[in-house]
């Protein structure tokens, strides 16, 4: 596919989850973030004169920091043949992600009537929506800090919260960049799924962006969570195309 509108997309969403560390290698966008996120802790593969070349030095990188290599490869932007030279380098492809738009304004009614429950937006990462996205993380294996570093790093975000009975259950993030916004993060307590919570997220961010001129929403979801699929295609989205990350496993 390889174009400027599907390339800019991947752009956009590599720069709504930044990295406490990120660099250009062999002219991949090569992030590491402490282990906290796949996005974040991987290289965004793109077109190369040298691809054996760059791939040595994306290699050196993770292993400077004793992490495994792991790199996106989206149909939008990898170079030819990477899928041949990653299997032949014992690379295992996993977490195969469809990326999503729809028109903003149809967004906000695609889904039907506005939802009853309550959302509200802030410019500003809050410490009710950071403890409950939080509350759904294997906090174990990641960081609270890199997460809050990621979320607030972009220059304009907008953080949803949708309550019920005053307590937040459900929250989302979109990052604007001038007319496109990515959605990210949308998250649901596991004890309050399936009750229109997140297409009133959805609605929310949709009605946030629209506000401040935007007219197209993307996103990446796991191609194996066909609910949250539906969902988003109830609120107008369509898949554009997909990537996936290659494990380096030795």
């Amino acid at each position: 596919m390889n174009d400027g509108i599907t390339g800019s997309v991947d752009r956009r969403m590599a720069k709504s989850w930044p990295s406490t560390h990120q660099e250009t290698v062999g002219g991949w966008l090569v992030r590491a973030n402490g282990g906290t996120t796949r996005r974040a802790n991987s290289a965004l593969a793109t077109a190369t004169d040298d691809l054996s070349s760059t791939l040595d030095a994306v290699e050196a990188f993770y292993a400077e920091r004793q992490a495994r290599t792991l790199i996106l490869a989206s149909e939008a932007t990898a170079p030819d043949h990477l899928t041949e030279e990653l299997e032949r380098r014992s690379y295992v492809a996993t977490a195969l992600t469809n990326v999503m738009s729809a028109d903003a304004t149809a967004a906000l009614t695609a889904g039907g009537p506005p939802p009853e429950h309550m959302v509200r937006t802030t410019e500003a990462l809050t410490d009710e929506w950071f403890d409950l996205f939080w509350s759904t993380r294997d906090q174990a294996t990641v960081s609270a800090d890199a997460y809050r570093f990621t979320l607030t790093a972009p220059p304009q975000a907008v953080f949803a919260t949708a309550h019920v009975k005053r307590v937040a259950v459900a929250v989302g993030q979109a990052v604007v960049w001038d007319d496109a916004a990515v959605i990210q993060c949308m998250v649901t307590r596991s004890d309050f799924r399936r009750q229109g919570l997140a297409a009133a997220l959805m609605h929310g961010l949709a009605s946030a962006c629209v506000s401040r001129g935007v007219r197209r929403l993307e996103l990446g979801v796991l191609a194996d969570n066909p609910n949250a699929i539906a969902l988003y295609e109830r609120a107008g989205f369509a898949t554009n195309y997909r990537y996936q990350y290659f494990a380096k496993t030795n």
